[in-house]
């Protein structure tokens, strides 16, 4: 399975992110299972536009995390597998 453009663009997005110290780990809810995972999100604040309010902060999720352990569940990357 090769890496597709869209998840190539996450990646940089994700790159991004932490070049500008706009990523968090938050708990978001698996929209399939209403399980709560653990993922990487962009913060993008939003300014207000009135003075004296405070600004607001979305949150955009880009990666879940590993809820076991990565070295059991996956195989390196070698020629025979990728």
């Amino acid at each position: 399975m090769a890496i597709t453009e869209a998840q190539k663009a996450i990646y940089e997005n994700l790159r991004q992110a932490v070049r500008d110290d706009s990523l968090a780990l938050l708990e978001c809810t698996d929209r399939a299972t209403q399980e709560a995972v653990p993922a990487l999100c962009v913060v993008q604040v939003v300014e207000s536009e009135v003075e004296g309010e405070e600004n607001e902060y979305e949150f955009y999720p880009l990666a879940k995390l590993f809820t076991t352990d990565p070295y059991v569940e996956l195989l390196p990357p070698t020629d025979d597998n990728t």
